[in-house]
């Protein structure tokens, strides 16, 4: 089947008059362009938000998110939010961990598991009503 589309492309490039320079022949999941890192850090309340960029980016492929805290985080629970670009009937929440006893949380993603459009973000949140120390980190890749 292969052999066949190869045959039929070169036919249509010599009866259209082009040149092999003028076709990309492509397949497979688009080449990803970076692996990229996402850091917060503080002893307040977390209240972050990661933005999908638009420019040259398709979409975002969520790795893996960690979080650390210098003790037991207290009565709150940690939330992670899709703020979808597609409008307000489309966030979904993805995670939600009850801090109380945590000092580590860290949830890895499946390739293709956790795909999310160009324009949307990943609202990242939690009252630290302790004081704890902490270390949020998100890693992802653009594609």
């Amino acid at each position: 089947m292969k052999r066949l589309l190869i045959a039929l492309l070169f036919v249509l490039m010599t009866v259209a008059g082009a040149q092999a320079a003028d076709v990309q022949i492509s397949s497979g999941i688009p080449t990803v362009q970076a692996i990229r890192h996402f850091y917060v850090t503080g002893s307040s309340d977390i209240s972050a938000s990661l933005t999908i960029p638009t420019q040259g980016v398709k979409v975002m492929e969520l790795v893996s998110i960690e979080l650390h805290l210098s003790a037991a985080g207290g009565a709150n629970d940690l939330t992670v939010t899709h703020d979808s670009v597609r409008g307000a009937e489309y966030d979904t929440v993805w995670l939600t961990q009850d801090m109380t006893t945590a000092t580590d949380v860290l949830v890895q993603y499946n390739p293709g598991e956790a795909i999310f459009p160009a324009g949307s973000a990943l609202d990242f949140a939690w009252t630290n009503g302790s004081g704890r120390t902490y270390g949020l980190a998100v890693t992802y890749k653009l594609r």
